[in-house]
C-alpha cells in the first residue's frame, strides 16, 4: 500500500480504547475505539506535560502515564479542555455488546480487528496520502500481525471503492506509558465511553466539537 509519497506530510494517528470486549456478568455494555490525528504530535504532546505541571504535585516516576480512569476529575477537564482547542481531528466507533451477533461472542479478537479497521479505514477519506498510526503495544505479536494484515486489506478494498490513489499506510506499536498522545486518546475514549456507558456527557460535551463518530 505504500508508493513512496516521501515528501508528503505525514499524519500521525494514535488510537485506543475504553470498555472490554468480554460477554460476562461484570464486563461492560459497551466497548469505544477512537483516534487523534496531527500533523504535529510532539506540539499536542505536550498536553501532558501541562497537566502534569499544573495538577499533579507527584514526580513524573509516581505517576509515569496518566489514565482517565485513575485521574481525578481536574485532571480528566483540563486535559480534555486542551485537546478540545488543538489543531488535529478526532474521531471514534462504538459497539455496543447486546448487537453482536451470537457467533462472534467469544470472539473478541474478532471484534477489535472489525473496530480498529475501521478506524483505519476512515483515514483514506482524508486528503491526507501519507500515514503512521500507532496503537498500544498490548496484543501478542501474531494477533499484532494478523490485525495489520487485515487493516492492509480492507483498506485498500476502501481506496479502491472511492476511486483513490493508494496511499502510504504505516503501523507502529507502542507503549502507553512511553507515547503521551496514546495517553491522551485514553481520556477521549474515556469520555466517549462514560457518555454511552453510564450515560454522562460532562466530559464528552468538552471535545463534542472535535470529534466525529464513524458507524458502520
Amino acid at each position: 500500500m505504500q508508493d513512496g509519497l516521501s515528501v508528503s506530510k505525514v499524519l500521525h494517528v494514535f488510537v485506543d480504547e475504553s470498555g472490554d470486549l468480554g460477554f460476562s456478568e461484570r464486563s461492560t455494555s459497551y466497548i469505544v475505539m477512537g483516534a487523534m490525528a496531527t500533523h504535529e504530535p510532539l506540539k499536542v504532546a505536550r498536553i501532558v506535560r501541562k497537566v502534569r505541571e499544573r495538577h499533579l504535585c507527584k514526580p513524573r516516576g509516581d505517576v509515569p502515564e496518566l489514565k482517565f480512569s485513575e485521574s481525578s476529575d481536574a485532571v480528566k477537564t483540563a486535559l480534555l479542555r486542551m485537546l478540545g482547542e488543538y489543531d488535529g481531528e478526532m474521531w471514534y466507533v462504538y459497539l455496543r455488546k447486546r448487537d453482536i451477533l451470537t457467533q462472534y461472542r467469544g470472539a473478541e479478537k474478532h471484534t477489535y480487528n472489525v473496530l480498529a479497521t475501521e478506524i483505519c479505514k476512515h483515514l483514506v477519506k482524508l486528503p491526507e496520502r501519507k500515514f503512521l498510526v500507532k496503537m498500544d503495544k498490548a496484543l501478542e505479536k501474531k494477533d499484532r500481525e494478523r490485525l495489520k494484515y487485515h487493516i492492509l486489506e480492507e483498506t485498500e478494498k476502501t481506496l479502491r471503492k472511492l476511486g483513490k490513489l493508494s496511499v502510504d499506510l504505516q503501523i507502529e506499536w507502542v507503549y502507553s506509558e512511553s507515547e503521551p498522545c496514546i495517553q491522551l486518546v485514553d481520556f477521549v475514549c474515556g469520555a466517549v465511553f462514560r457518555k454511552y456507558e453510564y450515560g454522562d456527557n460532562r466530559y464528552f460535551d468538552l471535545i463534542k466539537h472535535k470529534i466525529a463518530q464513524i458507524e458502520f
